[in-house]
């Protein structure tokens, strides 16, 4: 009767022991995939940096670029000015000269 208790009581370990195998075999999958998601979600979070980086940098390099274009704007709007000025202060000395000769041609 010992030894059937014995026996009994080796394949209820048995049992055990396998199933606790199993689920040791289980946990380790279970922690690979872990880590696996662990590993893509930081990349993820590393990828998702760089981009918000990479955004603000443009973000400043657009206003730097809309500020050369005002700039540029500003200057060219001034040179414009500056040569209707030049035209007409050249128009008023042509007149200028054109009356001149026109009394001179007149005197003569």
């Amino acid at each position: 009767v010992l030894v059937v208790n014995q026996q009994s009581e080796i394949e209820r370990l048995q049992t055990i022991l396998s199933a606790r195998e199993s689920t040791v075999q289980a946990l380790t999958r279970d922690n690979k995939s872990l880590r696996e998601e662990i590993f893509a979600a930081e990349k993820d979070s590393e990828d998702l940096q760089r981009l918000k980086k990479t955004h603000r940098e443009l973000e400043l390099t657009k206003i730097v670029l809309e500020d050369t274009v005002r700039t540029s704007k500003q200057h060219y709007e001034s040179l414009l000015q500056t040569e209707r000025v030049a035209r007409m202060q050249a128009v008023a000395e042509l007149r200028s000269r054109n009356d001149r000769l026109e009394h001179e041609l007149t005197d003569l």
